[in-house]
């Protein structure tokens, strides 16, 4: 069949249309509407929508209706049609166990005798064995509504698309669609006319009378009721438009006059995603394809642009709505999975842009607050001078702990927010936060109005859950095969508390699977939830086989990746933003192998890829969900464990403060470095295993730190050493000077070059070379010393004679006491290497000691009381015995 206005051919051979109206009660009340009422949607059907009108059956007895609804509908209507059926007249009600009994009145029932009445339920059964696959039922009598208790009726969750797609199209008129819509409430009465003035006339349209119901239906069917997309229209009314154009239509009326009557719509037994559809007897067909786009988030939150795609939510958004006038600040708090993000990015952020609100652009604090601020809200104090009503959004807020490790950022951003608080009144910032991390939040610079804009999102209802698995699913055209896999999954993931990303992520996935799968029909079927293993077991899996997809090298840089992407604070997990910068590694083949894993996760949508205010390219887990509900992931966090990551964390931290320094002042640059820092050997040890996880500024910034380490205490070494081996020479030249004054010069001076030449002075640069490597050859250099000692008393032998050795023993002494200090802080380095850091503290304390009464053996208690002018007169001595050599 074809509309007038619109070629195309619909896949029924006839629309019937079988009406009946009833004014002339015989027994009751009359009407003065009905019989117009039935004669005007006659008229509409047959010239706007090309229906086939049977004669309507006009103050017919029960006679004549039974005989239409037993014979005349039935025969008439073949397999490939479909009908509509409308009835005005009187309608009552009569309780029952089981509910409220629907009856239609013919024109000779009489009061008091069920028998004269028509059950709603014999209608039904007749309803019920047609043929035909689609069928609209009208009603527009008093307790209409009390059908659906005669009829297996099913509610219907108004799914009302934005737009209208043509595979929907399709599928309206090729599935089974049985709906009803009635004038009245089960327990309402039909108004017949409405007037301004009084009860009576309401409008005289060419002296022919309708109901308000009758009215609105006219109007819907002459194509106001052509509601989608708004504005605009795209050709076809659907059943559920008509109801919605009536419905608001016939309430605002009648409230108006103080008898509310309340349209409604149901679905008959028989219903299966189809849809009663009208062509718009003017409007062209309009009717764009349904886009290949998948209609769920997966891991990601729903941003403003999401907000057709978002559902389930409606109290909660009502209630921030409400919130929003008293409270400056929001604090929008819930358990990791309960959709805060989302609840104010794609629910409230769209009413409040509408409300006449300026939206900021929402940010995180991310591990430098203050800069993101800086970088991502350069504007705002301009912004909220000016404009005044300006909204801030706040994400994730727990990020000041498990991100920002700077006690001092995290309490100025916090100020900075409270300021602007107290600076602008019409300025709102809200803020979303786990809950588990809100008790850290006490006493912040925010406490004056946390209190009064705290707000829990509440566990999803049963319903909301339905709405959220199938709103956006009919939205995109896509439909659950069977049916009551929908009842399945909302089972599955009301019995997992803070399941929402992960059921986000299972309908996504489920997608993709009809993707792969090649099939036209747009259905979502069972057989792909369970190999997905469900709500619960789809992320493992998903996780699982990027994993298992890799090779050895691939899946150990995957590990490493993902342990970059993990905060863990007072245990407990969140994910956490790697900057591009941060995995850049030393090895290429490493690098190449991180991006290709990163690609593969971000094709996975197990994480995301983005870029924050100032550029900088970053990926991050998709949702916490990732790092907290894969088996494998965490694993991994406890084999490296608590210690071990806060340190990765700090060090990420120290690094990037240091390299923001080193350009600007290469200086106090160094003093960022960890060479005093505990736990340096810990990331020695680190860097020196194979395939470590550190990038390459971690490995340099290690390496520096330790290599500053080295010389910092070299130079303390050296100072000590030094000063044993000064005193001892100076010693021993004092000794030499008054050997020469007893001898002659010449002799002096022969023994002194014995003394600076040759072996010894070969074993001592050796020594000190030795050390001036690395602690690793400390034991090579005790070696030298020990050479150099045994060289020295030879020397001593044989220059002297016994009974001078005694007299001239200054630098062996000198000597002995540097290796015995030698040998202690080689201790004190091997027990630091093996972790044993109390055990090499007391090593380190014990050589210093040792080293402070060495000098003071040589020169005796009062080492501070030595004149200068006797260093000076040594060092005089020495000079003239160089001058003479």
């Amino acid at each position: 069949m074809s509309s007038p206005n619109n070629h195309i051919q619909l896949p029924f051979t006839a629309s019937h249309a079988f009406i009946i109206g009833i004014n002339d009660y015989k027994h009751i009340t009359p009407l003065s509407t009905a019989v117009n009422d039935a004669l005007g949607i006659a008229q509409c059907l047959e010239e706007k929508h090309s229906f086939t009108v049977h004669e309507p059956l006009l103050n017919p007895g029960k006679h004549a209706i039974m005989q239409w609804l037993t014979e005349k509908i039935p025969q008439s209507v073949g397999e490939d049609d479909r009908i509509v059926f409308y009835f005005a007249g009187h309608g009552i009600a009569l309780d029952s166990e089981e509910g409220p009994n629907g009856y239609l009145v013919p024109a000779d029932a009489k009061p008091g005798e069920v028998d004269s009445l028509i059950p709603m339920n014999d209608f039904h059964l007749m309803l019920s064995n047609l043929p035909c696959r689609h069928g609209l039922l009208i009603l527009d009598c008093c307790f209409a509504g009390a059908f659906k208790w005669s009829s297996g009726f099913r509610d219907v969750t108004f799914d009302l698309p934005g737009v209208i797609y043509e595979e929907r199209f399709w599928r309206y008129v090729k599935d089974p669609a049985w709906q009803v819509i009635t004038s009245a409430a089960y327990d309402q009465k039909a108004v017949d006319v409405l007037s301004n003035r009084s009860l009576g006339l309401r409008e005289n349209n060419g002296n022919k009378l309708h109901s308000p119901f009758a009215l609105a239906l006219f109007e819907a069917l002459e194509g106001r009721g052509d509601v989608i997309p708004q504005g605009e229209g795209d050709g076809v009314i659907s059943a559920t438009e008509l109801y919605i154009y009536i419905r608001n239509k016939v309430e605002n009326e009648t409230t108006g006059q103080s008898m509310r009557q309340t349209p409604s719509m149901f679905y008959l037994a028989r219903h299966d995603k189809g849809e009663f559809i009208f062509l718009h007897p003017r409007h062209r067909l309009n009717l764009p394809p349904a886009p290949d786009r998948n209609p769920f988030k997966g891991l990601s939150s729903f941003d403003e642009k999401d907000a057709h795609l978002f559902y389930g939510r409606e109290r909660v958004v009502e209630a921030l709505t409400g919130m929003v006038e008293e409270s400056p600040l929001l604090v929008v708090g819930g358990a990791s999975g309960t959709g805060k993000s989302s609840v104010i990015k794609a629910g409230l952020l769209p009413y409040l842009r509408k409300s006449g609100w300026e939206i900021l652009p929402v940010i995180r604090p991310g591990k430098a607050p203050l800069a993101t601020l800086e970088s991502e809200l350069p504007e705002a104090e301009r912004l909220f001078k000016e404009n005044g009503r300006v909204v801030l959004v706040v994400d994730q807020y727990e990020e000041l702990i498990t991100q920002c490790l700077d006690p001092a950022q995290k309490e100025a951003f916090e100020q900075q927010l409270a300021l602007w608080l107290n600076t602008y009144p019409a300025l709102r910032i809200l803020l979303s936060i786990r809950s588990d991390f809100e008790p850290q939040f006490e006493d912040s610079a925010l406490t004056p109005w946390w209190k009064a804009g705290r707000y829990i999102v509440p566990a999803f209802s049963l319903e909301e859950i339905r709405e959220i698995i199938v709103k956006p699913a009919n939205q995109e055209v896509l439909f659950f095969e069977p049916e009551d896999l929908v009842d399945k999954v909302v089972e599955e993931v009301s019995q997992a508390p803070g399941a929402l990303p992960l059921l986000s992520f299972t309908l996504s996935e489920l997608y993709e699977a009809y993707l792969k799968s090649g099939r036209q029909d747009r259905a979502l079927i069972e057989a792909d939830y369970n190999a997905l293993g469900g709500v619960v077991g789809a992320l493992r899996t998903k996780a699982d086989e990027a994993y298992n997809s890799l090779g050895q090298a691939h899946q150990d840089s995957m590990r490493k990746l993902m342990l970059r992407m993990v905060s863990l604070e007072g245990g407990e997990l969140a994910g956490k933003r790697v900057y591009a910068g941060e995995l850049n590694f030393s090895d290429p083949l490493e690098n190449q192998r991180v991006a290709e894993v990163a690609s593969n996760l971000v094709s996975a949508r197990l994480i995301l890829r983005g870029q924050d205010g100032q550029g900088k390219v970053y990926v991050e887990p998709a949702h916490d969900a990732l790092v907290r509900a894969w088996a494998r992931l965490w694993e991994w966090v406890k084999a490296t464990g608590e210690e071990k990551l806060s340190l990765q964390n700090k060090l990420s931290l120290a690094v990037k403060d240091y390299q923001d320094l080193v350009l600007a002042d290469p200086k106090k640059a160094r003093n960022l470095l960890w060479n005093n820092n505990p736990r340096l050997d810990l990331l020695n040890a680190e860097l020196q295993s194979k395939g470590h996880g550190l990038n390459i500024q971690e490995e340099g910034f290690v390496k520096k730190s330790i290599q500053r380490r080295t010389a910092r205490r070299r130079q303390l070494i050296g100072s000590l050493v030094g000063a044993l081996i000064i005193f001892a020479v100076l010693a021993l030249v004092a000794n030499s000077q008054r050997i020469a004054a007893r001898n002659n010069l010449e002799t002096a001076n022969t023994r002194l070059q014995l003394i600076y030449k040759g072996q010894f002075d070969e074993r001592i640069k050796k020594a000190e070379g030795y050390k001036a490597i690395s602690t690793d050859s400390r034991a090579y250099a005790i070696h030298e010393y020990k050479l150099a000692l045994s060289f020295w008393q030879d020397t001593l032998k044989t220059l002297y004679g016994p009974d001078e050795l005694e007299k001239q023993d200054s630098v062996r002494q000198g000597l002995e006491h540097t290796i015995i200090y030698e040998e202690m802080i080689k201790k004190a380095e091997d027990d630091k290497r093996e972790g044993k850091t109390a055990l090499a503290l007391r090593e380190y304390e014990k050589a210093w000691k040792y080293a402070e009464d060495s000098i003071k053996a040589f020169w005796g208690k009062n080492l501070d009381s030595i004149k200068i002018q006797e260093f000076q007169s040594l060092q005089d001595s020495i000079n003239a015995l160089r001058a003479g050599e």
